[in-house]
């Protein structure tokens, strides 16, 4: 008679206690590390912050979705060490991830990647960001006649992609890159154009 009472009292502790153990979240994050640098001989200001994204760069003719993000301020040169926290159970193995790095001062961008880095190779990332060019509003170019000046903010300040041509949409390349122009201060431009880089002046 007293075992089937402690029969009766002990089982819905178990079932309680089953249902604490079942209930409890598996801890998913994950770490990706690497270093941003930069081969141009300048010092940044003081202040300048570096930010490195996660980014789902699967979709095209969309804007990349920024799964993860970690922002520090710069100290001293090059290389800046990070570490970027995701979450491993939102990633989706049909899907193409790439890391992307900025180094800005204010409102002002003042480096970025204008290369495609896959995120998940395993090891340690090197991401090389490259110069803008002057600082935001900066006229461009050398205007003559009744040409003006046009405001660097209007067209630099990041990479303006190949999404069509003419008529045609044009797909992002094997490794999920595009080819690219990039308008820089002091009339000069660079790009890519999905074989080979090409440098040029504009006006």
């Amino acid at each position: 008679m007293i075992a089937r009472w402690l029969m009766i009292l002990l089982f819905p502790i178990l079932l309680a206690a089953g249902c604490t153990t079942g209930g409890q979240e598996e801890n998913t994050m994950e770490t990706i590390s690497g270093r941003v640098i930069y081969l141009e001989r300048i010092a940044l200001p003081p202040g300048a912050i570096v930010t490195v994204e996660l980014r789902d760069v699967s979709i095209a003719d969309a804007a990349a979705k920024t799964l993860a993000s970690t922002r520090f301020e710069a100290e001293g040169g090059p290389p800046y060490p990070f570490e970027l926290s995701f979450d491993a159970g939102a990633i989706d193995e049909r899907h193409t991830y790439a890391l992307k790095a900025t180094i800005s001062l204010g409102d002002r961008l003042l480096f970025i990647t204008d290369t495609h880095h896959p995120a998940f190779t395993g090891g340690t990332h090197e991401l090389r960001v490259r110069s803008v060019g002057g600082s935001v509003g900066e006229s461009i170019g050398e205007p003559t006649g009744e040409q003006t000046a046009v405001p660097a903010s209007t067209l630099s300040g990041g990479d303006w992609l190949l999404v069509s041509l003419g008529d045609e949409r044009v797909a992002p390349l094997s490794d999920g890159s595009r080819p690219y122009l990039h308008f820089a201060t002091a009339g000069r431009a660079y790009g890519f154009g999905g074989c080979n880089r090409f440098t040029g002046r504009w006006r």
